[in-house]
């Protein structure tokens, strides 16, 4: 017996007779092993042959002794066993006859199951069918039973399908009606709509062009008042001059001098000139920045001037030693006439000191500025 790939077990006789021959000599190996392994180890029996003549044939009949006939099997490799006396035919009883019959045998065995379960497959689907067509039978004898009961019920459905659908008909007319009105009303209320939507858009043209005139004429007013403010802007400025000039013609006959020109030079600290007056400053140079004023002088005499400096933010620079409310102050000799006088330089030994920007001078004397000066640092 052996297994199947898919998991069966079969009969394998028929492999054992396709190998005797190799049988047959793994079993004399195997007895003479055995037998020289066991020599010496337990006592002697007396001596049996179990080796297999692999081509002697042996002859015996059905009536011959049973035990002979066992023992020759183990011992020939083919025997025949005749049924009766000089009778022909021949039963083999050897090892290999038997398994190769064997083999034959379950090979017919496995047909006739095979044959069998078909059968076996047909008998039931003829009684389920039997049995269906029993059920039918009497599901026929019921239903011919009820057929009047049924036509009668049917009969009564039909007559209440009709009238539903006489109902849902008069009710359909019922809608249509009804829709026609509503279609009527939207058409009247679509036509109202459009004319009054008419009637909006002539206004909204209307509110439109007055719109148009009303933005024209705020744009003419927004033109008068710029003009205006202009005006007035232009009256602020007439005031203000008028003012500087009642305060500087007020301001005149007390003045020693009046201020009539300024340059400004760059000066190292021993006054040695870098950068010549009335020449471009440029802030990578800068050190003590030196104004000159040129000037008419209304008195003579010595007099105390006060310079204020802006830096370009507009923030007045001053340093630990200038007068409160300037950045310092020089006393100088005043002549009446045109004359010129270089006042003191402000600022530092290292070059760079001075950022680039717009910077203003402003110069006073016994308390009335006495004149300005604006001017650039590349």
């Amino acid at each position: 017996m052996e297994y199947t790939n898919s998991g069966n077990i079969i009969a394998s006789v028929g492999k054992i007779y396709n190998v005797k021959s190799e049988f047959a000599h793994i079993s004399a190996y195997l007895k003479t092993e055995l037998d020289s392994f066991l020599a010496g180890k337990n006592d002697t029996l007396p001596p049996l042959d179990y080796s297999i003549n692999t081509s002697e044939i042996k002859r015996f009949r059905f009536t011959d002794n049973k035990q002979d006939i066992l023992k020759a099997s183990s011992t020939y490799n083919t025997i025949f066993i005749f049924k009766d006396e000089n009778y022909e035919n021949e039963e083999s009883r050897s090892y290999s006859s038997t398994l190769f019959r064997l083999n034959k045998e379950n090979i017919s065995l496995k047909e006739a199951n095979s044959k069998l379960s078909k059968q076996k497959k047909q008998i039931k689907v003829v009684a389920w069918l039997s049995v269906i067509i029993a059920i039918g039978v009497v599901i026929f004898f019921f239903v011919i039973q009820d057929k009047n009961i049924y036509i009668n019920r049917l009969n009564t459905n039909i007559e209440s399908f009709i009238y539903d659908i006489n109902t849902l008909e008069q009710e359909k007319n019922k809608l249509q009606n009804d829709l026609n009105t509503t279609e009527s009303n939207l058409r009247m209320t679509r036509e109202s709509l459009q004319t009054a939507n008419r009637n909006l858009q002539i206004k909204t043209d209307s509110l439109s062009d007055a719109v148009a005139e009303i933005k024209h004429k705020d744009e003419d007013i927004n033109q008068k008042n710029a003009d205006i403010s202009k005006r007035n802007e232009t009256i602020r400025k007439l005031q203000k001059v008028e003012e500087e000039y009642w305060s500087y013609k007020n301001n005149l006959s007390k003045m020693p001098l009046i201020i009539i020109g300024t340059q400004v030079a760059n000066h190292y600290y021993d006054n040695t000139v870098e950068t010549q007056y009335g020449n471009s400053i440029y802030s990578n140079r800068t050190m003590y920045l030196t104004p000159k004023i040129r000037y008419i002088g209304v008195t003579s005499g010595k007099k105390i001037i006060y310079t204020r400096l802006y830096d370009p933010s507009g923030t007045l620079r001053t340093g630990k030693t200038s007068p409160s409310g300037y950045s310092y102050s020089d006393e100088v000799n005043i002549y009446t006439g045109k004359n010129e006088v270089e006042l003191n330089g402000w600022g530092s030994s290292t070059k760079g000191h001075w950022s680039a920007g717009v910077y203003r001078y402003e110069f006073y004397c016994d308390g009335i500025c006495i004149g300005s000066h604006t001017f650039t640092i590349y």
